[in-house]
């Protein structure tokens, strides 16, 4: 029966993963681990030349064993080999550890979707582990909709919520706002430049009395 997986976003700035593995599907793998802050540690025999590129990754270069998990956080195994895959999710099912066996849904306490990132946007599409081909094709879609204007966009209306926030105590004004804000009036004025984003954003702010000049440079 296929499964029902819950969605989440999980915070592992400066927590120790482990990828296990030393090729390509690895260093995808590690990559994206090191761009979301963790601190990863990379378990293989041979280790890539790509892997070895990577600023800020510990290497181990030697045969799984336990005791390489030590203080992880979570574990994705990531090798050519069934059964050291298989090893390392049984030694993280007895650890507590979440592990994911790349390829291998069955073998997984979590699955990766296909993400997209435009600055702080991130839309993450999954198949649950039917067909990442189609996610991927799905992903690529979604970029054509969620164009690079998301990413100031996004800058803006994080820096206008904490100044709502600490101008506006009325919970339904605030809501109010944020709607204003969510338009597509500042989507299209974000596709036309930092300046054009910066005015249409005052606009809105000014419109209900809480811009002031400083708190529009704050903008």
């Amino acid at each position: 029966m296929p499964r029902t997986y819950y969605p989440i976003m999980l915070d592992v700035t400066d927590r120790r993963c482990v990828v296990v593995g030393g090729g390509r599907v690895a260093l995808q793998k590690a990559s994206a681990l090191l761009e979301a802050g963790a601190s990863v540690r990379v378990v293989a025999p041979r280790i890539d030349d790509a892997l070895r590129g990577l600023c800020g990754v510990e290497l181990c270069e030697a045969a799984y064993g336990p005791a390489l998990l030590d203080g992880a956080a979570l574990v994705v195994a990531a090798t050519d080999s069934p059964e050291v895959n298989a090893r390392v999710f049984a030694d993280c099912r007895a650890r507590g550890v979440l592990c994911n066996v790349v390829d291998r849904p069955e073998c997984c306490d979590f699955i990766l979707p296909s993400v997209l990132r435009r600055g702080l946007l991130t839309v993450a599409v999954s198949t649950g582990g039917a067909s990442p081909s189609l996610a991927g094709r799905l992903r690529r879609r979604l970029e054509e909709q969620f164009d690079a204007a998301y990413g100031p966009l996004l800058e803006a209306l994080a820096a206008a919520r904490v100044l709502v926030q600490r101008r506006v105590d009325d919970e339904t004004v605030r809501r109010r706002i944020a709607a204003d804000l969510a338009s597509d009036e500042l989507l299209k004025a974000a596709r036309q430049g930092q300046t054009a984003l910066d005015s249409a954003v005052r606009r809105v702010l000014e419109h209900y009395g809480i811009a002031d000049d400083d708190d529009a440079n704050a903008v």
